[in-house]
């Protein structure tokens, strides 16, 4: 479903009373909400970035960083690894250490040294700068992190980001709510049931943890492989 598709079912099940109004900061509003509620397996992404030799710094959101997902209306909410694809001789991946303390980030941002990426950590100044130490040739990082819709409310984009298409009624039963809340109040009957409705696709997405029934039984399996070695 396109962005303006789920506009046009809002303004139709809630009888045009926000016809004349702009829908966009309602959907932002309840994109924000709905994906905010959890850690939604689909919120997780793996991220690739080809280094530059000699720059340390990345903005994850700039067009062509990422080379395999579209950041343009996403943003990062937590790095769970980063990971360098072929750093080292015989070494196929190796997990780069995120530095925390601001004497280690400060030295990052000083060093002038190229080298192979060893350390990184977010947030140069912003939310969405990864930093390293300056690389010595083109490597590929892939970048294992929780993202958060980011939509700008002068956007022009068709898509909904993130969220995935057996989801998207979800959004609309709570753009709905929004509108008849404020149309009509807390207390109508309008807002009541749609609301609800808002609610139950929450719990219906939070019954979907993960994208595998599997993923239980895989945890058990290793864990006794982990005890038996």
């Amino acid at each position: 479903m396109t962005r303006q598709e789920l506009f046009d079912l809002v303004h139709v099940n809630t009888e045009r009373k926000w016809e004349k109004l702009n829908l966009l900061p309602v959907f932002i509003d309840v994109v924000q909400d709905f994906c905010g509620q959890n850690r939604f397996w689909w919120r997780q992404i793996l991220a690739q970035l080809n280094t530059i030799p000699g720059q340390g710094t990345y903005d994850l959101t700039a067009t062509g960083v990422i080379t395999n997902v579209d950041m343009g209306e996403l943003k990062v909410e937590e790095i769970v690894t980063v990971q360098g694809v072929n750093l080292h001789p015989n070494c196929s991946r190796t997990e780069l250490p995120p530095i925390f303390d601001s004497a280690g980030q400060l030295d990052m941002i000083l060093n002038s040294v190229n080298a192979v990426p060893s350390r990184y950590f977010l947030g140069y100044n912003d939310d969405h700068t990864l930093v390293i130490d300056p690389p010595d040739s083109a490597y590929s990082l892939w970048i294992d992190m929780w993202a958060m819709p980011d939509i700008k409310n002068d956007s022009t984009s068709s898509v909904i980001p993130l969220v995935p298409n057996q989801f998207h009624r979800v959004i609309r039963n709570g753009m709905e709510a929004y509108v008849w809340e404020h149309v009509y109040g807390a207390s109508n009957p309008k807002y009541v049931i749609a609301k609800n409705k808002y609610d139950e696709g929450i719990l219906d997405a939070q019954a979907r943890p993960r994208f595998s029934t599997n993923y239980a039984q895989t945890l058990v399996s290793s864990e006794s492989a982990i005890r038996s070695t």
